[in-house]
């Protein structure tokens, strides 16, 4: 409790208990272990993980992971302290999702700069998982949700996208923002307007 709340001395006091360390992998009634509950708080997920938490195993019974949770959330710095501690950016849950893709969907721009920064590849698909019913990647997620800035960013790292997989209103928002960008690619490179 006190790690989901972002008590960090309680945190601090209470993992000085050798037995509470001992239980520092324990899951909680929904299947949580203190890592997954502190993944808004990357000081305390720094100090479990000084405890021995393990990062293998905070993990939900359908694969989503702790990292997939912090990113999912927008929380950018508890992401990348859980891949100092060698969490996989590129795991994926039982349905093929990714870090990348919950950041993408949700629209955490920073957390989407700190994954791909640390090597989380930015073409994964849920396709070669049984228990997705739609096949996505991080970029098809941050079209759905109109994120504009994920999806310029995604783009530029090379992201792409099976545009016949989009219904009409996303394929012609993304094709918008695709123009927008080449656009602005033709002026860098020197086409002759003037903009100021």
């Amino acid at each position: 409790m006190a790690a989901e709340e972002g008590a960090l001395e309680v945190v601090k006091v209470l993992l000085r208990d050798p037995a509470v360390q001992a239980r520092v992998n324990d899951r909680d009634i929904q299947g949580r272990t203190p890592l997954m509950l502190a993944c808004a708080y990357p000081r305390i997920i720094d100090l479990l993980l000084l405890a021995n938490a393990s990062v293998e195993e905070a993990k939900l019974a359908d694969g989503v992971t702790v990292l997939m949770l912090a990113c999912r959330d927008g929380h950018s710095g508890s992401a990348i302290a859980l891949m100092k501690a060698d969490a996989d950016p590129d795991e994926q849950d039982d349905r093929g999702r990714t870090a990348l893709m919950a950041a993408a969907e949700y629209g955490h721009m920073e957390t989407v700069l700190a994954l791909m920064e640390r090597g989380a590849t930015v073409n994964i698909s849920t396709a070669s998982h049984s228990g997705c019913t739609r096949e996505k990647c991080a970029l098809f997620c941050a079209v759905e949700y109109r994120h504009t800035d994920v999806v310029k960013l995604l783009i530029e790292n090379g992201a792409t996208l099976d545009v016949a997989s989009l219904n009409p209103t996303d394929k012609a928002w993304y094709e918008e923002v695709v123009n927008s960008m080449n656009q602005i690619v033709m002026l860098d490179r020197g086409s002759g307007l003037d903009l100021v």
